[in-house]
């Protein structure tokens, strides 16, 4: 889970840099695009050794496709043309109460004391450097179009969270995120061609492919894989919570790459996100392995 927000979080800073370069529709596209062809020589055994289990599931690997590939990322891309980077990191951190939410609703699961507690030092911590140490900030924040936006993704992102739980225990996370990848092109490459036909045309240089290519590896297929196999381990509402990591990590990687200033207020946030995710990390009881419990790895 570390690594998928830490992943996630230096998208943020990539991102910014395809300004000008490549429209979001597009972007999300091109990116998913790259990342099949990379998965494809490690997943071609695997996908035709597992196409029965693939026919089975295919709905739900549709509606993944659709929810946490195609429609997350486009609209998170699509609304920070309209709203400030600060109301969508304020934004943001509501996504742990969706994926809590979703989590009691559609997978009736609890969430502890521990938790709750956890999730408010972790909410604490992001809204105070959100703030810059400064609550009243919050309250002079307007919000329009691009901030609805960015809550529908973090709503679809909750579902594409939930919807996760109901694989197989047993299906190869690379081959899952091969699978819904295709399944999200389905829809992204209608889209992208409308916005070309409509919009900007994309500005293909060394700066902007190899951009492409570190989105494709590191947030999309590294991420995702981690992702996917932290909601199964340890659950969606620890997840859920962990994912405050990556406002820290944003935070952090601003400072150094952005060349912003740390300040008093940084270190006070870091802090209660740090003591806020470790809160929710609970040991389970041990299981006796078997063939349903056991994550097996297919060739």
């Amino acid at each position: 889970m570390v690594f998928a927000t830490f992943f996630w979080a230096t998208n943020l800073i990539a991102g910014k840099l395809m300004n000008g370069y490549i429209p979001p529709i597009t972007l999300c596209c091109l990116r998913w695009t790259i990342a099949i062809i990379i998965l494809f020589p490690f997943v071609i055994k695997k996908l035709i050794f597992n196409i029965k289990i693939i026919k089975q599931n295919w709905l739900l690997l549709l509606i993944l496709g659709l929810t946490g590939i195609a429609l997350n990322p486009t609209l998170t891309y699509v609304g920070l043309t309209y709203t400030t980077a600060m109301n969508c990191a304020l934004i943001n951190t509501i996504s742990p109460l969706f994926i809590i939410l979703a989590a009691l609703i559609f997978l009736k699961e609890s969430i502890s004391t521990k938790k709750t507690i956890g999730l408010i030092f972790s909410l604490c911590g992001v809204v105070f450097i959100i703030s810059h140490g400064n609550l009243f900030k919050i309250l002079q924040l307007s919000f329009n179009i691009g901030d609805l936006i960015i809550i529908l993704a973090i709503i679809i992102w909750a579902l594409y969270s939930t919807a996760l739980r109901f694989m197989p225990n047993n299906f190869d996370p690379l081959l899952l995120l091969f699978t819904t990848s295709i399944f999200a092109e389905i829809f992204l490459i209608p889209a992208a061609l409308i916005e070309y036909h409509f919009g900007t045309t994309p500005v293909i240089s060394p700066l902007s492919a190899s951009v492409l290519i570190y989105l494709a590896i590191f947030p999309a297929i590294l991420a995702f894989v981690a992702w996917n196999i932290g909601l199964k381990t340890i659950g969606n509402t620890t997840c859920g919570i962990l994912s405050y990591l990556i406002t820290l990590f944003s935070s952090i990687l601003a400072i150094f790459f952005l060349k912003e200033n740390l300040h008093i207020f940084h270190i006070v946030s870091f802090s209660l996100i740090i003591i806020g995710s470790l809160l929710t990390l609970e040991k389970k009881q041990s299981k006796t392995i078997t063939d349903q419990t056991l994550p097996a790895f297919t060739k």
